[in-house]
């Protein structure tokens, strides 16, 4: 090709980029910023609702540090209503090495309202419970409008005349110290609740809340064969109900780490909700209601979870896992830890169609009696796990299994997740590990608080949904996207991110070259269509 040819090509193709990049449908949001910005990186909104309020389907609201609040007494940090479609989701998440916190003293701090299409990743979100007490919330328990008691962390659900949502994730969220749920979803289908962190929630509300809790699902279709609600790979510890439920009772009744309730058509004027559910990989641990509970509910499997010291509330002994009134239920790989003399698992009410197997039984005051597991199966083990530091105290507990465990390939492939709690594969061995940490399979340890990492020197984020590319450096540079054969797609020179539109870009493997300070730094970067 002639010089002046390669010129003028590479001059349209760096044009075009341009255009796409300031077309590119992503928004940015930062506490220190000017209420007149406009969304974008240089002029980013003040606030997640003005980003909210302006997206589309297939953006992204990147947030950046700071402090989040409620703009008004009663309100929420960001009310979520407009939705995003099948091929384009909404993705509200924490722009690359940043940590923002939304601390509210309201109704929550993400509510999604009627909206549907829409994920949800990497806030830190921190209710009222320092500013209340449990005089005082015992107090105000016949308020059943009191927001400084029953704010919720994340809550999706239908309100008034707005649809009843589905399609949404929630995920990467340290969610805690909320005086009504950390996470929260009703009237909801298609449900992703994953690898969050929720702790001190539900301790001064009424309402019988939980750490994360889904109630009387909606039925978005009649799939009845693939799962279409997922919770899992989360870390659920010292949620609790401190003051009884407002519809009367003198003790607290609920306060669980995970609970499914009322899928039987029963309770919030919505039919029977006909989905497959599955709870796997996930940590309960100190909660003052049960670990987990499945209360109503139908075609629930419950595999390789972590359940210790829960039902910490005294007038609470219902088991680590307990299955209450439903049908088709599974339980499975399970370890299940409970306190001295208190009940490890019930079978109540009675279940139908209940299988329970593979699981390992344990008390604080040792092998728990026959009157302590409502039901067993053939190949469920009472022994001690040998957890590597067993404790109640998240700063300190570790639940991977040490050499010896009766845990380690005990389990059956049957269902069985194909990774642990931590991302490593399972089986690691000879067969499936029980509980959520597979023996041996990898060093990674994801803690119960999520920790700050220093800024790498390029970060490449992708939202595979909007089909955009975020690129940070950690000083000015400049940028360049080239294909596998080498022909460039994207430049930017001279700056500290960059945003790629790569809706138009055929799929296939690509680069990301950055130089700043006379260092070249390459990532690889598989666009998927």
């Amino acid at each position: 090709m002639p010089q002046i040819a390669s010129r003028i090509l590479s001059a349209a193709i760096f044009s075009l980029c341009i255009f796409s990049f300031s077309q590119a449908a992503n928004r940015f949001v930062s506490a220190s910023a000017s209420s007149a910005g406009d969304g974008s990186l240089a002029h980013p909104f003040s606030t997640i609702q003005a980003a909210s309020d302006s997206t589309n389907p297939g953006d992204t609201v990147f947030i950046m540090n700071g402090t989040y609040t409620n703009s008004w007494w009663n309100g929420t940090v960001v009310n979520i209503t407009r939705s995003g479609s099948a091929s384009a989701w909404i993705v509200y998440t924490a722009y690359p090495t940043h940590h923002p916190k939304l601390q509210f003293n309201g109704w929550g701090g993400v509510y999604i309202t009627g909206a549907s299409y829409i994920e949800v990743s990497g806030f830190e979100i921190i209710g009222n419970n320092a500013a209340m007490d449990s005089a005082t919330a015992f107090g105000d328990r016949a308020d059943g409008n009191n927001c400084l008691t029953s704010g919720n962390g994340i809550m999706c659900y239908q309100s008034g005349t707005s649809p009843y949502p589905h399609h949404i994730a929630i995920r990467k969220c340290i969610v805690h110290d909320c005086g009504g749920g950390g996470i929260s979803t009703q009237t909801t289908d298609y449900i992703t609740i994953e690898e969050n962190t929720v702790y001190n929630n539900a301790w001064y509300s009424p309402y019988d809340c939980s750490g994360i809790s889904l109630g009387w699902n909606s039925n978005y279709d009649n799939d009845t064969t693939n799962y279409r609600v997922f919770v899992r790979r989360n870390s659920c510890f010292a949620n609790k109900n401190c003051i009884p439920a407002i519809q009367g009772g003198t003790v607290p009744t609920d306060g669980e780490g995970i609970i499914i309730d009322i899928q039987d058509g029963t309770a919030g004027n919505v039919p029977a909700y006909t989905g497959r559910m599955l709870l796997e990989n996930n940590l309960v641990f100190n909660n003052g209601g049960d670990g987990i509970t499945l209360f109503k509910t139908n075609h629930v499997d419950v595999f390789n979870n972590t359940a210790y010291l829960n039902d910490q509330t005294a007038q609470i002994n219902r088991g680590q896992i307990f299955p209450n009134q439903g049908k088709n239920t599974r339980i499975l790989n399970n370890i299940m830890f409970a306190p001295a003399g208190r009940s490890v698992l019930q079978d109540c009410c009675p279940n139908s169609n209940l299988t329970v197997d593979y699981n390992l039984f344990w008390s604080a005051s040792g092998s728990p009696s026959a009157s302590q597991i409502g039901k067993t199966g053939t190949h469920d083990k009472k022994a001690d796990p040998l957890f590597v530091k067993p404790s109640v105290d998240p700063a300190v507990a570790d639940f991977h299994l040490t050499a010896g465990s009766p845990a380690i390939d005990a389990g059956t492939s049957a269902g069985a997740p194909a990774v642990d709690f931590d991302g490593n594969p399972r089986p690691w061995g000879a067969g499936i590990d029980i509980g959520a940490y597979e023996y041996g399979a990898g060093s990674a340890v994801r803690p119960a608080h999520a920790q700050a990492a220093a800024a790498p020197a390029i970060t490449v984020f992708q939202n595979s949904r909007g089909r955009s590319v975020h690129i940070r450096l950690a000083s000015p540079g400049d940028i360049a996207v080239f294909r596998m054969d080498g022909a460039l797609v994207a430049s930017f020179k001279n700056v500290a991110a960059a945003e790629w539109k790569a809706a138009g870009a055929a799929g296939g493997v690509y680069f990301v070259n950055a130089t700043v300070n006379g260092e070249r730094l390459l990532r690889r970067l598989p666009v998927l269509k």
